[in-house]
């Protein structure tokens, strides 16, 4: 089975647009990880039919991504979420802490605006 290669994280940030790519390459892998590849396209192709939503576009309407993948998969689609989440932050090397009404939404737009100029773990407040 052939994956397409990794970058490394400072390579990730290189050029515009780097961290939204890394955040739809952690949703692809997270979701095809837990749910499986065929799983997992079907739910894209649903968020693309019914919310117009493509994986690329995930980073810039994370609440379509969350009611879409709600209404797909119901109250299990919480803990996809949460993995995800869990996924951006070691892939960043970001310490997380739970914070009562963090959304995944306020997940995403905390790590967009995410700058990688410490070299030590930074604490999140989520």
């Amino acid at each position: 089975m052939s994956r397409r290669p990794r970058k490394r994280v400072n390579e990730i940030f290189e050029g515009s647009g780097s961290m939204e790519s890394l955040l739809v390459e952690v949703v692809d892998d997270t979701l095809k990880e837990i749910l499986g590849k065929n799983a997992a396209e079907i739910i894209y192709d649903y968020l693309k039919n019914e919310f117009s939503l493509g994986l690329e576009e995930i980073p810039r309407k994370p609440e379509a991504f969350s009611t879409g993948l709600n209404k797909f998969i119901g109250s299990g689609s919480l803990a996809l979420e949460k993995a995800i989440v869990k996924n951006i932050y070691s892939k960043l090397r970001l310490e997380r802490e739970e914070k009562e009404g963090f959304t995944f939404s306020d997940h995403v737009k905390f790590t967009l605006s995410y700058t990688p100029s410490h070299k030590s773990p930074r604490k999140a407040s989520t």
